[in-house]
């Protein structure tokens, strides 16, 4: 899976919530459906990885989420 920011990378900011160390929410409708389309049929397992604002977007996804996430292991670099 990839995020792109609002408004970074040449994307339009056409939405009233822009991005921000803390906007971890953004990555659980996306993680929520690709586990339950990929992961849950066929059980396997998911990992997740982030860098710079990925990584901190992940280590709040993480801490936020506490044991309710579905990832067998998490790494975060930058």
């Amino acid at each position: 899976m990839f995020v792109m920011f609002r408004g970074c990378g040449g994307l339009p900011a056409n939405s009233a919530k822009l991005y921000n160390l803390k906007t971890w929410e953004s990555l659980v409708e996306p993680i929520d459906y690709l586990h339950k389309k990929y992961a849950l049929p066929s059980k396997r397992r998911m990992y997740l990885y982030g860098m710079s604002l990925g990584g901190t977007m992940v280590a709040h996804y993480l801490m936020n989420k506490d044991k309710e996430h579905p990832f067998a292991g998490a790494a975060t670099y930058g």
